[in-house]
């Protein structure tokens, strides 16, 4: 539906209503093609969670494909849960390396965590509690 570049559905729904901004049948199928496409991005999001392949590999991971699909409905709220949900896998990683007086790795966790959600407090709690603390 989107593969290859220039020859899929996506890409001819999008030339058609280039030339007729009206055709309902364009309309339809695109809107179809981005509803398969996004519930596809949420499912390799929820999975790369599973994996823990939170913001690595590049390119395939949690953050990438909740981002694809922020991309491409703005306000979709499964991609806004499963962004929270990798902020929360963060919180849990820097907590226990932390116990685990593996202080670097959780301030890692920590800075991770912030690049998707800059003002979480919880986040920057843990930052500051245990910055002096980086061995």
């Amino acid at each position: 539906m989107i593969a290859p570049n220039n020859n899929n559905a996506r890409y001819h729904y999008q030339q058609a209503l280039l030339l007729d901004k009206d055709n309902s049948i364009a309309q339809g199928g695109l809107k179809k093609v981005i509803a398969k496409q996004i519930e596809s991005y949420l499912q390799l999001g929820n999975n790369r969670i599973d994996k823990l392949q939170l913001m690595l590999p590049k390119n395939n991971n949690a953050v990438f494909y909740f981002r694809k699909v922020l991309d491409l409905k703005s306000k979709n709220s499964q991609a806004e849960n499963g962004l929270h949900r990798v902020v929360e896998k963060y919180i849990q990683l820097a907590k226990r390396s932390f116990v685990e007086k593996k202080y670097s790795k959780g301030l890692r966790y920590i800075e991770r965590g912030l690049e998707i959600d800059a003002d979480n407090t919880e986040l920057l709690e843990l930052k500051k509690d245990n910055l002096m603390r980086k061995k």
